[in-house]
């Protein structure tokens, strides 16, 4: 049996959902954004900011709503249209939809829905930004398990649009989140890595066999997060694009030692961007403390950044009419399933 909690926070709201002998979760209304996952044994998943004031204002992102444009757009502008849209003229390359993107929304608790098995929390935006055109109207469905937790996307728009929206939650099997990753290990259904230039802007694609990128059987996270190559670049590690082969449904799974889980990751998206927590940021975690430098892992699957401006993949146009869906789910599994 599981039961929901809905408590107000100022004008927003903190959605609790509880498993017995299972998981449990939270979300919040800002950036519709997942706050915190505790596993079966006592342990958190995910990073979520110490204080909820901090949702919705850039950063780290942590466990929310990224869009309209997940990632960098190069030199911050777009055609559509044949209309050049320019996004900001502060800032060279253009991330995670900007000052005003998806995350800083307060969106509306649709619904709630326990079942026997399984909680539905539905939330619900109609949002505008002040230079991509169209309204769209968004739906964020999590559905909770005591084992998993599903994201599922739902927009339309008023016109023609750029739409490539994914959840930036930091995972750490271990859950205390200061340096983490080092004893954490990968799996990846990818055969093809986009690397990135001094702007983090994709540009070669790179088969991974025979480099630190191959993660097609389970191997160290570091060997990539380390690599010397790497570290001496913008990027300070792993900041980088994998193409998904979806030669199996379990497009990722990530390992640690000691701990009794394995993470499996599916989705319907193409690619996923990972994210080792290179750079520190000031911002206190759940934890009272700054994450770590290579605390936690960001899985952030969507389209490759920057299709708009990049032909050899998808554009993230989405057209009047046109329906925009996608999920992204996360298991827990032990070892021997």
């Amino acid at each position: 049996m599981n039961r929901t909690t809905i408590t107000p926070f100022h004008k927003e709201f903190l959605i609790e959902c509880i498993f017995n002998q299972g998981s449990s979760y939270r979300f919040f209304t800002v950036g519709a954004s997942v706050v915190q996952w505790i596993s079966p044994h006592n342990t958190n998943l995910v990073a979520g900011y110490y204080d909820l004031n901090t949702y919705g204002s850039g950063g780290l992102y942590l466990g929310t709503t990224i869009g309209p444009t997940a990632g960098r757009i190069e030199n911050s502008q777009f055609t559509l249209n044949n209309h050049r849209y320019q996004l900001d003229n502060k800032k060279h390359h253009y991330l995670h939809g900007g000052l005003k993107g998806i995350h800083t929304i307060s969106f509306q608790l649709e619904s709630v829905v326990d079942q026997q098995d399984s909680s539905i929390i539905t939330f619900h935006t109609k949002y505008q930004h002040d230079v991509i055109p169209g309204v769209i109207s968004l739906d964020v469905i999590y559905e909770c398990t005591s084992k998993s937790l599903t994201i599922r996307y739902h927009a339309t728009s008023t016109e023609d649009t750029v739409l490539n929206l994914t959840n930036h939650s930091y995972f750490s099997l271990l859950g205390n989140y200061e340096h983490d990753l080092y004893q954490h290990s990968l799996e990846i259904d990818s055969s093809n890595v986009i690397l990135v230039d001094y702007g983090i802007i994709g540009r070669e694609i790179l088969e991974v066999k025979d480099t630190c990128f191959d993660f097609t059987s389970k191997k160290q996270l570091s060997q990539a997060m380390l690599d010397p190559v790497l570290l001496h670049q913008s990027s300070k590690g792993v900041d980088h694009c994998f193409l998904l082969d979806h030669r199996s449904e379990n497009c990722l799974k990530l390992y640690a030692n000691s701990s009794p889980y394995i993470l499996v990751m599916k989705t319907s998206y193409p690619a996923l961007t990972l994210y080792t927590s290179n750079y520190l940021k000031d911002q206190l975690i759940h934890t009272h403390k700054t994450l770590g430098l290579h605390g936690a892992i960001a899985i952030e699957p969507h389209y490759p950044s920057n299709g708009i401006n990049d032909s050899r993949f998808h554009s993230c146009i989405l057209k009047t009419g046109e329906r925009y869906q996608h999920f992204i789910s996360y298991q827990l599994q032990e070892e021997n399933e």
